[in-house]
C-alpha cells in the first residue's frame, strides 16, 4: 500500500498513522512498480501511540534505511528540541555545536540520531566538527553534507 507518494530528496512528509506491531517500509523511485525492487527497506516493530521517522540516508546508489522514534512531548516554555543525524556515512564521528561556542551533542556517528537537546528559541548557526575537536572535518568524497549550517528553533 503506497503510504507517501512522491516524496523528494531532503523533503519530510506529514505523520502518518499506521498499526502498531511489525513494521515493513520500503522506499522506491517515483513511477517505479510495487513489484520492483525497493532502494530501501526497513522493518521493525511499532509500539501503539509513538511517532516514529524513516530516513534514507547515504548515497543514491548504496542508500540506507534507518528508523527511529520521535518524542512528541512539548519542549519546555520558550524552548525547542533538536536533535541530529549524521547521514554522511563516509565520515569518522563529529561534534555539532553552535558556531564558535558549545557543543550540543558530541560523537555523533552514522547511523544513530542523537538525543534531544533544549535551545531558547532562534536561529543559531551550526558547526560539525571532529569529534572530540575544533576542526572541521575533511571534505569526503559523496558525503553531499555541509560542514556548516542553520536551524531555526521554535518551541
Amino acid at each position: 500500500k503506497q503510504l507517501f507518494p512522491n516524496v523528494f530528496y531532503k523533503a519530510v512528509s506529514a505523520y502518518w498513522k499506521v498499526a502498531a506491531g511489525p513494521f515493513t517500509y520500503e522506499v522506491r523511485p517515483a513511477g517505479a512498480t510495487p513489484e520492483s525492487a525497493p532502494a530501501i527497506r526497513v522493518t521493525g516493530r511499532l509500539d501503539a501511540g509513538k511517532a516514529y521517522t524513516v530516513a534514507a540516508v547515504g548515497p543514491r546508489d548504496s542508500l540506507e534505511g534507518v528508523l527511529f522514534r520521535d518524542d512528541m512531548s512539548p519542549s519546555a516554555p520558550g524552548k525547542a528540541k533538536l536533535r541530529f543525524l549524521d547521514a554522511a556515512t563516509d565520515l569518522p564521528p563529529v561534534d555539532i555545536a553552535l558556531a564558535g561556542g558549545r557543543v550540543l551533542s558530541s560523537n555523533v556517528d552514522f547511523p544513530e540520531p542523537t538525543g534531544y537537546a533544549q535551545l531558547a528559541t532562534g536561529n543559531y548557526r551550526l558547526e560539525v566538527r571532529r569529534s572530540g575537536g575544533d576542526a572541521h572535518p575533511g571534505s569526503a568524497p559523496r558525503t553531499g553534507g555541509r560542514k556548516s549550517g542553520h536551524a531555526g528553533a521554535r518551541g
